[in-house]
């Protein structure tokens, strides 16, 4: 296999991988509102950290990964409140009142909210209208 087919081949390779990441996570709304029809929101969340916790654990295991340092612990100890407890926590019990596709709107606008808030926080002023440039972005294929 050349070069070129190799490159390729595996920009096409990470194209189905992230497709199947979007199909994967298109799910979790729907199926967090089947969840919490049958069971409490608390036991929704424990139930899906428990099974995140035990294919990354064992993901870790066949790879052969090495264990993140003290420091990096500290940090993932933080970071795993908010992804692993808060948001789905919030986004479960938020759930038992409203629709999959409501949350689903509201879940779609939260990336364009913390380009907000990390601009305030960063003191980054963008210019009047960065978003409307005359041209389409650069498709990277």
């Amino acid at each position: 296999m050349n070069r070129k087919t190799r490159a390729t081949s595996t920009g096409s390779t990470g194209l189905i991988w992230g497709a199947l990441g979007v199909l994967g996570f298109s799910l979790t709304l729907p199926m967090t509102k089947i969840a919490v029809s049958q069971f409490s929101a608390v036991f929704a969340t424990s139930a899906r950290a428990v099974i995140g916790a035990v294919l990354a654990a064992l993901t870790l295991l066949v790879l052969r990964q090495t264990l993140p340092s003290r420091r990096q612990w500290a940090r993932l100890t933080v970071i795993s409140f908010g992804v692993v407890l808060g948001f789905p926590l919030f986004t479960t019990l938020g759930l038992t009142t409203t629709s999959a596709s409501h949350s689903a709107v509201v879940v779609g606008l939260l990336p364009a909210a913390t380009a907000v808030a990390a601009s305030i926080r960063g003191h980054e002023h963008p210019a009047r209208c960065s978003g409307c440039s005359p041209r389409p972005a650069r498709s990277p294929w």
